[in-house]
This record gives structure tokens, C-alpha cells and sequence, in this order.
């Protein structure tokens, strides 16, 4: 009964892996599947451990020098882990992809436990509960799972049922198509290797092949990503170069036809924009371009952050940032080259290959092991002689390899690459230690306590485990909810069952600073000065705790400072943006902030400075040359400011702000036919800027047009409900209204 109930978790743990998602936390995917391989994988190493004790009276596991390396690399992960500063990203991963921190390589090995223990190999007198075949039925059938979805999802199936539009994913494999296009490579290789190399195929498996490769390599053109042609194209090649030298195939030499045919259509792929193809022919066929893309960090890029992470400092070198804190190292060691383009706001916090990230959070040790079980499983597919099957799981275990330089992990591509060390390890040469239990007492006391203490810590692990999904649940309800003050009840209920999560302190700090604006808009008498003080200092102290659980992450010094500023606590504010220019140095936003709050303090010399700093980072950042402006108009310097705005909307056609500054600079200059001018454009920009419709109204209201003035004024309110000073405006201007009528009645 232990034993069969072990053999469907194992399968069951690989069954799910591509396809299993909720909707009842925030993130629907990478926290989902985290908790299932985590507590399935445990708890099958627990039940390992009571069948060995308590059915077969011994304990039995293998290893091999591939073990061993993996074990170095968990005791390296350790160490990383007790050195980095950000322990929270290091035990949970990055809040939202979860698949880089502590507790999902600890599932993985479990999952690698396993399967490394419990495969059968087909030896004399070996036992074993799951069997190569076993695994690849259960990878095929989740596999077509994960197809059928996906083509519902490109033809709109799950928009057309009404629970499932606001929460129906595109793939289960990851958060956009480019996890789906790897993943499918991996899998079309396994199936091709199996269909070609295997003798006496039955119809109903060669049917099932076919379609998956059929229905598979549509989506594979339609989603035309780069790595996964690279991916292909590399382990096609070795297939065919290992058949040769296996002189597999050499009576059906035909058979080498279809993979040649997919090498020539993965490299031709590799250079040809299929996207851009579609799009040049009718709307017919706009659905398969309506995808969710993925902008993913270039490898050029990634290799220099990880290199310049390493290099930092000794400590980096040895055990890198941590585990889990790759988008820090981003933040402090981005190129340059990073602020040019559309995307340089952007935050990576995965970079464009797995090794890359090793690196750079697990250092040279790290980098230099993982690289070592690469290695050694390279030189078992290539050196290794085993049967046919053992071909097709040859071809997967490189393409495995080749992932590692190709793309990043997610859960999924995780669990796939743990599972091929598994059966690469059963591949290779491997010894099999026995205790026979009751001629070595010593050790049948060590794994029984091992029994009570794994069991007690799944059971801790539980508790928490319950509360931490609980705390996710209501921050995605948080998320989602449009009244503030039951925004704010979510959030601490979240905060409450996960104060360890900094992420979600930083989300409650921003609703109850909100909830401070908030009560600003209501009139003065109405307005609960202790109030903002108990929400104001408690946003600022859910911020600053956020930085203490993770003070290496720019988002939540980032957030401490915005909250500082909101707050109009200005030196606290310049202080918080100082700090946040070190973690990320080629932000220029951050520079902007620090000038603006220098200028405030009336410091304006070194306010300047400021703001051709971030100029020098992006030259064409129109929010620091308006600051630039907006600094010679706090200097007195009207005219050159008025100038220097004249040129900023020339430059800048499509900057509603430089109007709207312009526009106020002409109306404070007397000149209001010219500030009605420069206000409309601004609207005409965009329609909804409520200080420019303000202004506008104000400068119609000086020219005695006073219905002008309140259709400008009731947008605003319509824009800003609870705007007292609006209210009042209209009321004022109503009363000029019917006074200027009852002059014009004789």
C-alpha cells in the first residue's frame, strides 16, 4: 500500500507540474506550483523513508559523483543564503516568479530524491517504483494538457465563459509564451527521439506522437522565440550526430528526414520575423498574434551582471548576492546601454539564462558546480552506451543542458531540468549503499529520528505554509478591491499572516498613504489631523520595515522614499532617494526626486546638479529638463524659465506637462490668451490632466468667460469627486455667473 501510494505521488507530482494553477492567490502560476512540488516532493521522501523502515528493514539509496556535486551545490546555496542580506527574496524567490529562492530548489531536490531513488533500471535483483515509460506517459499526457490550452486560449475559448475571463491564464507553464515555446521544444524532443528510435511502436502510441508533434510545432512558429529555436536546432543536431555514432537508424536511414527537416526550419526561424510575416496579411488570423509577450533581459546583458556581480566584491566572488536576489544585482549593475531605447524603466529580475543567474547569486563556487553537473552529464550522453530508449532520454538531457544558456527558470523548467539530473544519474554509473537495519542499530536510531523530525517539520511547514497562502489569498483580494478602507483591512490581514513578506508591507504602506490623500481632499473642518498622523507614521513604518527585511531590493527603498516625499517629510525623503541612487545608480528618476527635493529646500545649485546628472543618464528625459525649467522659476528667473519652456514643447511635442508649466508660467506673466493656448494643447494631449482643466478654468474665469469656466471645472470634478477645492470653485464661479446675468437684464 506505501509503496503504491509513493509510485502515484511521484507521477502524479510530474503529471501536474506543467499544468497546475489556482486562482485564489495573487500570483496564479509560480506560488501555485511551488507549494505542490514542495509539500508532494517531502512527503514522498517521507514515505520513502518509513517504507524503507518499516517494508523492506533496510535503507537503501544510490550515488555517484553526480550526488555529490549536487549536494556541494546545496551546501553552497546555504552558505549564499547565510550571507545574503535579502533573506526574504532568498527563502521565497522574487515575489511573483517564486521559482529562484530557497524553497524551490529544496522542492526540486526532493523531487529529485525521488525519482533518483525510486526508478527502476532494469538491474538484476533491483527494485524500483516508477519507470522510464511511467515518466514519459506522465510528461505526454500533461503535455497535451498544456497544448489544448493553449490553442483555447489563441481562439478565445476562455474568454467566452464568464467565470473564467477575469482569471483564465494563457498557458499553465508560464506567465507568457515564451516558457510555452521552451517547453515544448523539450518535449517535442523527447517524443521525436521516442517515435524514431523506438522498435515495435504500438498504433495508438504512434498516433499519439504524431499529434503531439502535429498540434505542437504550429505554436512553435506561431511564437517564433529565438531560444527555443537555438534549443532545437542544437539537440536535433546531436540527435542526428548520436544516432550516426550509435549507428542507430541504419537500416531506416529515412528516418533521419523529419529532424533534418526541423533543424533547417529552426534555423531559418532563428533569422525570420514569422510575427511580423502574419501581420502582413488580413485580420483574418490577428488571433494568433494576440499572445501575452515577454521582455526578456538579452544574454549580452545578462552575462555582464552576472560577471560585474561577481567582481563586486571578495564575499560576491566566493558565494555571489544570494539566492534569490538577481534583480537587485540588475538594479546596481546595469550597463548603460540599458537607459537607451523604450524599455529603459524597466526592472529585470530574471536574467536571459540560468547560468547567468547562478552566477551572479551563487558567485564562482556556485557558477563553477553547477557548471561541473553540466559537464559531467554532457560527458554521460555523449560516452554512455544504453539501449534505444535510453537515446530519446539522451536527446532530452542535452536539450536540458542547453536551456541552462538559453532562457531562465521557472518553476517548470526547474522541476524538468531536476528531473533529468535524476535520470542522468540513474543513467550513469551509480553504487547503491545498504543498511540492513538490524545489523547497524546506529543508523536505523539516526533515520528513525530523521522520520520524526522531517515528519514534524512537513507539519510546521504546513501551519505556515497554510498561513502564508492565507496572507497571498487576501492580498490578492486587497489587490482587487476598489474601496480603500476595505483595501486596507485586506492588506493587514495579509500583513498579519506574513509579516515576512516585504512585498506585501510595501503595497500596505502605499493604501494608507492613499488613505491620507484621501482625507486631504475633504474639507479642513472635516479633516482628522490624528488620524493622517497615525496613517502617515504607520505607512512610513511598514516602509522602512520592508527595507530592513530586504535592504539590498531598489522597490522597497524606492517605496520608502516615495512615502517620505508624499508625506512631505523632505529630508527624510532626500535621504531614502540618496540611499536608493546607490542600490541603483543608473536610475535617473531617482536623481530627478533628489533634485526636486533639493530645489524644495531651496538648494538650488545642487538641485541643478541633480538634474543633469539624470540628464547625462538619459539625454532625452523631458521630466528633467521641465524640472530644469521649473528650477529657474523658483530662482525668479521668469523669463529664461518662460524661454526655456518655449524650446522644452518644441522639443517635447507630446508633453502635456511642459504645456500645462508653460501655460501656468503665462497666466502668473499676465499673458492669459497665451496660457488658455498652452493649457488646451495640454488637454488636447491628454484629456483627463485635472491641474491643466483647473488652470484652464481659472484663466477663463479671469477673462470673465464664465461658462467656459464651469464646464471646465465639473470635468474636474467628474475626474476628482471628493475635491473640495473644486466644490468650492464651482460655487464661487456659479455665483460670478448669475451676478454677471443680473447685470446684463436692464
Amino acid at each position: 500500500m506505501l509503496k503504491q501510494i509513493l509510485k502515484i505521488l511521484v507521477y502524479l507530482i510530474i503529471f501536474l507540474l506543467p499544468i497546475f494553477w489556482l486562482p485564489f492567490s495573487f500570483e496564479f502560476l509560480e506560488f501555485n506550483k511551488l507549494y505542490l512540488v514542495f509539500f508532494l516532493s517531502w512527503t514522498g521522501v517521507l514515505l520513502w523513508l518509513l517504507k524503507e523502515i518499516l517494508m523492506d528493514k533496510e535503507i537503501r539509496f544510490r550515488w555517484s559523483q553526480l550526488d555529490v556535486l549536487i549536494l556541494i551545490f546545496l551546501l553552497i546555496t546555504i552558505f549564499s543564503f547565510a550571507f545574503s542580506a535579502d533573506k526574504s527574496s532568498g527563502i521565497f524567490g522574487t515575489y511573483g516568479r517564486f521559482s529562484n529562492g530557497f524553497l524551490a530548489l529544496f522542492a526540486f531536490f526532493g523531487l529529485y530524491f525521488l525519482i533518483r531513488n525510486n526508478l527502476k533500471l532494469g538491474i538484476e535483483g533491483e527494485e524500483g517504483l516508477i519507470t522510464f515509460r511511467g515518466i514519459f506517459n506522465s510528461l505526454l499526457f500533461s503535455s497535451f494538457f498544456v497544448l489544448f490550452w493553449a490553442y483555447f486560449s489563441l481562439f478565445g475559448f476562455w474568454l467566452k465563459i464568464p467565470y473564467l475571463q477575469s482569471i483564465a491564464i494563457f498557458n499553465p507553464v508560464g506567465p507568457s509564451v515564451e516558457s510555452l515555446a521552451v517547453f515544448l521544444s523539450l518535449i517535442i524532443l523527447l517524443v521525436l527521439s521516442r517515435l524514431l528510435v523506438k522498435k515495435e511502436l504500438k498504433r495508438i502510441a504512434k498516433f499519439f506522437y504524431t499529434l503531439f508533434l502535429v498540434l505542437s510545432l504550429p505554436l512553435l512558429l506561431i511564437f517564433d522565440f529565438l531560444s527555443a529555436w537555438i534549443l532545437l536546432s542544437l539537440s536535433l543536431i546531436f540527435f542526428v550526430i548520436l544516432s550516426l555514432r550509435q549507428v542507430v537508424l541504419k537500416e531506416e536511414i529515412d528516418k533521419f528526414i523529419f529532424p533534418i527537416f526541423l533543424i533547417i526550419i529552426a534555423l531559418i526561424f532563428s533569422f525570420l520575423n514569422f510575427e511580423n510575416l502574419l501581420a502582413g496579411f488580413s485580420g483574418r488570423i490577428s488571433w494568433a498574434l494576440n499572445f501575452p509577450r515577454e521582455q526578456i533581459l538579452d544574454q549580452r546583458e545578462s552575462w555582464a551582471i552576472g560577471f560585474k556581480a561577481v567582481t563586486s566584491n571578495i564575499k560576491n566572488g566566493f558565494l555571489g548576492s544570494g539566492i534569490g536576489t538577481f534583480l537587485s544585482n540588475f538594479s546596481q549593475f546595469k550597463s548603460d546601454r540599458m537607459n537607451q531605447g523604450f524599455f529603459w524603466q524597466l526592472r529585470w529580475d530574471r536574467p536571459g539564462n540560468n547560468l547567468a543567474e547562478i552566477l551572479a547569486t551563487l558567485g564562482f563556487l556556485g557558477g563553477i558546480c553547477f557548471l561541473l553537473i553540466l559537464i559531467w552529464l554532457l560527458i554521460l550522453i555523449i560516452l554512455k552506451k544504453t539501449d534505444l530508449e535510453g537515446i530519446s532520454w539522451k536527446i532530452f538531457l542535452f536539450g536540458l543542458i542547453a536551456l541552462q544558456f538559453v532562457f531562465y527558470q521557472n518553476m517548470v523548467l526547474g522541476g524538468l531540468f531536476w528531473l533529468g539530473l535524476a535520470i542522468g544519474a540513474n543513467l550513469g554509473l551509480s553504487k547503491e549503499k545498504r543498511f540492513p537495519l538490524r545489523d547497524f542499530p546506529g543508523v536505523t536510531l539516526a533515520f528513525e529520528t530523521l522520520v520524526i523530525v522531517l515528519a514534524l517539520l512537513l507539519v510546521v511547514g504546513a501551519f505556515f505554509g497554510i498561513r502564508f497562502y492565507l496572507a497571498d489569498h487576501y492580498y490578492q483580494k486587497a489587490f482587487l478591491e476598489p474601496d480603500l478602507d476595505k483595501k486596507i483591512s485586506f492588506f493587514q490581514k495579509s500583513f498579519n499572516l506574513n509579516p515576512y513578506q516585504p512585498y506585501y508591507q510595501m503595497a500596505f504602506s502605499l493604501a494608507l498613504v492613499s488613505r491620507v490623500q484621501q482625507e486631504l481632499n475633504a474639507p479642513p473642518e472635516k479633516q482628522d489631523q490624528k488620524l493622517m498622523q497615525d496613517l502617515g507614521a504607520s505607512a512610513a513604518a511598514l516602509a522602512n520595515r520592508a527595507t530592513l527585511l530586504a535592504p539590498n531590493q531598489i522597490l522597497y527603498q524606492q517605496n520608502l522614499a516615495d512615502i517620505y516625499r508624499d508625506l512631505a517629510a523632505n529630508n527624510l525623503a532626500l535621504e531614502a532617494y540618496q540611499k536608493a541612487v546607490l542600490l541603483e545608480p543608473k536610475n535617473p528618476l531617482f536623481y530627478v526626486e533628489v533634485g526636486k527635493i533639493q530645489a524644495q529646500l531651496r538648494k538650488f545649485n545642487e538641485a541643478r546638479e541633480s538634474f543633469k546628472k539624470a540628464l547625462d543618464l538619459v539625454p532625452q528625459l523631458a521630466i528633467a529638463k521641465i524640472q530644469l525649467g521649473l528650477l529657474l522659476e523658483q530662482e525668479e528667473r521668469t523669463k529664461e524659465a518662460i524661454s526655456e519652456f518655449e524650446n522644452l514643447v518644441r522639443e517635447f511635442p507630446s508633453s502635456s506637462e511642459a504645456y500645462f508649466h508653460l501655460g501656468r508660467l503665462y497666466y502668473n506673466n499676465g499673458e492669459t490668451d497665451k496660457a488658455i493656448e498652452q493649457f488646451q494643447e495640454a488637454i488636447r494631449i491628454f484629456p483627463n490632466y485635472s491641474n491643466a482643466r483647473f488652470s484652464l478654468a481659472l484663466s477663463f474665469e479671469k477673462k470673465g468667460e464664465f461658462e467656459k469656466a464651469l464646464e471646465e471645472l465639473e470635468i474636474v470634478e467628474n475626474l476628482n469627486p471628493e475635491n473640495e477645492v473644486v466644490k468650492k470653485k464651482m460655487e464661487e464661479i456659479k455665483r460670478k455667473l448669475e451676478r454677471s446675468v443680473e447685470e446684463e437684464i436692464p
